[in-house]
């Protein structure tokens, strides 16, 4: 493969004398050049995707000319080049299995919802640790018992963090829950546009009495014994990483075919320490709760293994996404 080229064109001065170097910042690259500028020239030896500052400095140590410019990014066949040339995406989309229709989200409260307390994990956590009130203490940073943010220690239908955000299915739209038939699941969605850097993020959860969590269609966590009442007495609050670019969030809950489920998912863009230390929501920047659903008209949907539900354009629109990622290609000089 020939070496990345970038082409500037710029007419620095009509002095012969004048000789200096293009200096690509923090690269200590450096490629000599003299004489009268008049003709386009050529750095090469830079990677694909990678911002540089470029700046041309005359004999006498001023610098002339400068400019910022980010190289292209060169994606494997079938990829496209992301909107910041960070990264390479392929984007592919299959229509949601529709369970119901024109059904909404509820309100779902209950008086043992977040009596314990909320906990945060540390990554590399086990799923298997959802289900114990005492975790293996490598999987933990943290537990909240701070009430009534964080716990219901009084057993209030209302307190504590899983009653605020609680939800499910609401079949003739009246604000009251309804049942969802044994087995049959819905997808509570959150599509969060990341404009800055790759970073680690938290997302939130508890269900009663089961839920799986994805992000970009990879299942993040998952409740493995389907009756523990770990799963909603804990509200669980696992760490993520978060792409440049679109991600797609979703909790999954299952219908055992009573009034007696939910369904509670939080997106936190905040530190864990601050995570911990918050006792209200105006300690913490909270990107997406599910309690901003209750009385939002849905369809009850689900998407295939490795595709998460998509939602932005409200219902009859829902689609299901998987976006792969790939690195720029590079370039050797």
């Amino acid at each position: 493969m020939s070496p990345k080229v970038v082409t500037i064109r710029h007419r620095l001065t009509s002095d012969p004398d004048v000789t200096g170097s293009y200096v690509v910042d923090t690269t200590t690259l450096e490629v000599p050049v003299s004489g009268v500028f008049t003709q386009p020239f050529f750095i090469t030896g830079l990677l694909n995707g990678t911002s540089y500052t470029v700046a041309i400095k005359s004999a006498c140590g001023t610098v002339d000319f400068k400019q910022a410019f980010t190289t292209p990014c060169t994606c494997p066949a079938g990829f496209v080049s992301s909107a910041d040339s960070s990264q390479c995406e392929k984007v592919e989309t299959v229509p949601p299995t529709i369970n119901q229709s024109n059904y909404c989200y509820a309100a779902s409260q209950n008086g043992a919802y977040s009596t314990r307390f909320a906990r945060i994990y540390n990554g590399g956590w086990s799923n298997s640790s959802i289900a114990l009130v005492s975790a293996p203490i490598s999987d933990v940073f943290a537990e909240m018992a701070f009430a009534p943010y964080w716990a219901n220690p009084t057993l209030s239908p209302t307190l504590g963090i899983m009653n605020r955000e609680g939800i499910w299915v609401d079949s003739d739209c009246n604000g009251v829950k309804d049942a969802l038939n044994l087995g049959s699941q819905t997808t509570a969605a959150f599509t969060y546009n990341n404009s800055g850097l790759e970073r680690i993020m938290y997302v939130g959860a508890s269900a009663d009495n089961q839920f799986i969590i994805k992000l970009n269609g990879t299942e993040v966590a998952k409740t493995t014994v389907v009756n523990s009442d770990n799963n909603y007495r804990v509200f669980h609050i696992f760490p993520v990483r978060v792409r440049v670019g679109a991600n797609d969030f979703n909790i999954i809950g299952t219908g055992d075919q009573s009034v007696s489920d939910s369904i509670a998912m939080v997106v936190f863009d905040n530190t864990p320490e601050q995570i911990r230390d918050a006792t209200s929501d105006a300690a913490l920047t909270i990107l997406f709760r599910t309690s901003s659903l209750r009385g939002t008209m849905i369809d009850v949907a689900t998407c295939p293994a490795g595709y998460s539900l998509v939602t932005t354009g409200g219902k009859g629109t829902y689609t299901c996404r998987k976006i792969t990622y790939a690195d720029c290609e590079v370039i050797a000089p």
